[in-house]
């Protein structure tokens, strides 16, 4: 059975990725002497019609988050309160974030702005972007 090696080369690109894209986020997630960040997984998947972005937020409610897009950067931004606010408390174990987040993605196409639509439900943000449909230019062949 011969050796496919672009498929080869396409899996530990997809690897490679994974680890650096894990590894960014772990290290932004990090918390500072100011503020705690964190960034929630994200899932983008494309349909003939439409791009759909996942994050997977528990804990929060719709007003917590702020979407927006500018130009082909779509930005997701939410706070998730500390479920816990008693001033004497001890930590067994602590993996849950608390606090601000952020997700910004950039669109690989063009999408409708006057359709962008967002719902929150059991803990997933979906936002569905509908793309813009593609216009063929026809090449015209002038005459001598």
């Amino acid at each position: 059975m011969p050796i496919e090696i672009e498929k080869e080369i396409e899996k530990i690109h997809k690897q490679i990725k994974y680890l650096m894209d894990t590894f960014s986020q772990q290290m932004m997630s990090i918390p500072t002497f100011f503020e705690q960040r964190w960034i929630p997984n994200m899932d983008v998947v494309e349909t003939e019609h439409e791009l759909i972005v996942i994050i997977d937020a528990a804990g929060l409610n719709k007003k917590e988050f702020n979407i927006t897009l500018e130009g082909d950067i779509l930005s997701i931004f939410g706070f998730r309160k500390e479920r816990f606010q008693a001033t004497n408390r001890k930590y067994h174990q602590v993996e849950i974030h608390y606090g601000p987040f952020e997700r910004k993605y950039r669109l690989p196409v063009s999408v409708r702005t006057d359709a962008i639509s967002a719902t929150y439900k059991n803990g997933f943000l979906e936002i569905k972007l509908p793309k813009k449909k593609v216009t063929i230019s026809k090449i015209i062949e002038t005459k001598e």
